[in-house]
């Protein structure tokens, strides 16, 4: 494959996926399986390592999910452990 033919498969599966995440994540619309959604992913990531120019810095497909808390402390341990052993 060309350089411009790897570029333009990478935008058509970039938009491809995109609808297809939006309808999943957004309209509640499975449009495709997963095994088909996987193979077209599979296929971007395999384009953009062998084309690393027109890799698109993105979060993992879909929303990524990685969320950082700062942890909390409280004084007390939650009322559920101290009711454990009462219902067993």
């Amino acid at each position: 494959m060309q350089p411009e033919e790897a570029r333009h498969r990478i935008d058509t599966l970039k938009e491809q996926i995109n609808y297809y995440n939006e309808q999943y994540y957004q309209h509640n619309n499975s449009e495709i399986t997963d095994y088909e959604f996987d193979q077209l992913l599979e296929e971007l990531v395999g384009l953009e390592e062998q084309y690393p120019d027109f890799r698109t810095p993105r979060l993992s497909y879909p929303a990524s999910g990685r969320h950082h808390y700062q942890a909390i402390s409280y004084g007390l341990p939650p009322l559920s452990h101290a009711l454990a052993g009462q219902y067993l």
